[in-house]
């Protein structure tokens, strides 16, 4: 069953009787009698499902939809207490049950403002459909819009707006549409929501072949903690492998472009003993997700991901010396909506400044007093990488660090390309304003050159040549350049010969060892070497449409950095008694598109 399916794994329980007393935010309803959503929309006719579909059990806000056979695009207005900046969880319901006896089955579209939002295909008229996004509003107020799109009459059971914790989930590169939310410990088709879970997230049942449910103790230890606030029951049981020292589990994205974000979160749910221990390592695509193995404890553990691929292949394996198999407390899985924010002239200057990244230095303040001119970044305590590439430091950096700093300097250019709304250019990528934190974070500072790339349809271009000699476009070509030989951009010679061009050369003679910094004294991996001179060679193509994007560039380096790292762990892998589990099985469906 592809992600798109609807959630024929659960029960109709699952609509029952749960609306009633929720006191987080609005939930809004279609009542026949009484309207509870017209304080929300001024459009639309109220609608008794058939009474076929009414049952006890069924709760009374389901009884009734909201239909609108007139207009194009009918909205709702949502105006929580409290909306910039927040995060919230918009969810919407629809169930059909025949409401106004045609026995048809409409299609349409939800939006956010002028942003597409989800599609809604109900496959009968006893099903039903959920679509929720996680968002964060940029004004004072939600537009959530149902576009007729001439398959039928849009309609709507109940509209939900639940408030979360900001530091949950990351949303800097857009809106997160839910994709699936599981709990791996359930032992039956049940689901798990609001009391359970405080912010009313949604988690549904999953099974895996081969595997087991385990459990713990039913009170938190003292230690606990949990940023994520997650129910009871996901960090006090888990799902772990029977007779294989591996999980694996898979799934196909509607549209391979998408940017999927994943979280996967791992609690210790047994007390081990002393001679026992559980540590594990990530895959995703055949790449490490993480350089170091998770050890889930009372702690709870929660490893994020973003990717785009055509499939999506997920192992965890027992590391070499763990006596226990991997387990795993609960998955979800999220694609990004790129949706327009209302922009004006001022939040264009101002939007380094209210788009803060991990990979983008802070700026703390400014100075604008008559001839001093400054501006104030976080305090970076190893300076920038072109001090520590230099002759003169003693300290030589490491090819596992080289690749490390490479990896954050393109998250940071790839945030800066497609997370910022509109995009950023830096235009003086080089090493002098790459800076290093304590433990060798790096961070892409100096965006005194930086421009806002024009918007679809502006003409404006720029032929204004600026940057610093030898790097200009493309410059992180060449900064990977300079981190993989650590000689200069522009030859001291007569010749000015440029780094690229003496690359070059040395890979048309098969010299890969000689192209990297003397001062590593071949302690480095070739292949990965190999991978790293290959990308910086492409990115510095003269022929932009050959140039990887920046997320192609990403990938491609802790593609390197992977390779490194976990030569020995690859070939202790087994690859023998995988447990298989797909997404596509009838039991793990999507909560919502």
């Amino acid at each position: 069953m592809n992600l798109n399916s609807i959630m024929t794994g659960l029960s109709r329980l699952f609509l029952f009787a749960f609306l009633g007393g929720f006191a987080l935010t609005m939930v809004v309803h279609a009542l026949q009698d009484k309207p509870a959503d017209a304080g929300f929309i001024d459009s639309g006719v109220s609608k008794t499902i058939s009474p076929t579909f009414m049952s006890v059990a069924l709760a009374q806000q389901f009884f009734n939809v909201r239909s609108f056979p007139e207009g194009n695009r009918n909205c709702y207005t949502l105006r929580p207490a409290k909306v910039t900046g927040n995060t919230y969880l918009i969810r919407a319901w629809f169930m059909n049950e025949n409401y106004d006896a045609k026995n048809q089955l409409p299609q349409f579209q939800m939006h956010i403002g002028v942003d597409f939002w989800a599609t809604v295909t109900l496959g009968d008229s006893s099903s039903y459909e959920i679509r929720e996004i996680i968002h964060v509003p940029p004004k004072d107020y939600i537009n959530v819009y149902l576009v007729n799109i001439g398959y039928g009459t849009p309609f709507t059971t109940a509209l939900e707006l639940r408030p979360l914790n900001k530091s949950m989930y990351e949303t800097q590169y857009g809106s997160l549409n839910v994709v699936g939310r599981y709990d791996m410990g359930l032992t039956s088709r049940q689901f798990v929501r609001y009391k359970d879970d405080i912010y009313d997230r949604i988690w549904s049942y999953s099974n895996l072949d081969g595997t087991t449910k385990i459990s713990g103790s039913s009170t938190f230890p003292a230690e606990y903690i949990d940023s994520f606030t997650h129910p009871p029951h996901i960090v006090m049981s888990a799902n772990t492998p029977t007779a294989s020292d591996s999980l694996y589990f898979s799934w196909v994205p509607d549209n391979p472009t998408d940017q999927f974000h994943i979280y996967l979160h791992f609690t210790e749910v047994q007390v081990l003993k002393a001679n026992e221990s559980r540590a594990f390592l990530i895959y995703l695509n055949g790449e490490l997700w993480s350089s170091e193995p998770v050890i889930p404890s009372n702690l709870t553990t929660t490893i994020y991901g973003s990717k785009s691929a055509p499939k999506f292949e997920l192992s965890i394996y027992k590391t070499s010396n763990s006596t226990l198999p991997p387990i795993i407390n609960a998955i979800e899985l999220y694609n990004v909506r790129q949706l327009n924010s209302p922009t004006d002239e001022k939040d264009g200057q101002t939007s380094y400044n209210r788009l803060p990244y991990k990979n983008l230095t802070s700026l703390i303040g400014y100075c604008n007093e008559g001839s001093n001119i400054g501006i104030i970044y976080e305090f970076m305590a190893n300076g920038d990488l072109r001090s520590h590439l230099s002759d003169r430091n003693p300290k030589v950096l490491m090819w596992e660090d080289r690749l490390r700093i490479a990896v954050d300097a393109a998250q940071g250019l790839d945030y800066l390309h497609h997370g910022c709304k509109p995009p950023i250019i830096h235009r003086d990528v080089k090493c002098a304003n790459i800076l290093l934190k304590e433990k060798f974070q790096a961070k892409l500072a100096d965006f005194g050159l930086s421009r806002v790339f024009p918007a679809e349809g502006d003409t404006h271009v720029s032929t204004k040549v600026v940057g610093t000699p030898g790097y200009l476009d493309p410059d992180f070509g060449i900064v990977l350049l300079e981190i993989i030989t650590n000689c200069p951009v522009i030859s001291k010679g007569p010749n000015k010969t440029r780094i690229s061009q003496w690359v070059r050369s040395k890979i048309e003679n098969g010299d890969i060892e000689n192209i990297v910094d003397p001062r590593l004294r071949g302690d480095f991996d070739v292949n990965s070497v190999w991978k790293a001179v290959e990308l910086a060679m492409a990115c510095v193509s003269h022929t932009s449409t050959k140039r990887p994007t920046m997320n192609c560039v990403v990938n491609e380096l802790q593609e390197c950095l992977a390779t490194k790292i976990t030569c020995h762990e690859m070939e202790l892998k087994d690859p023998i008694g995988v447990i298989s589990m797909n997404v596509e099985s009838e039991v793990l469906v999507p909560l919502a598109r």
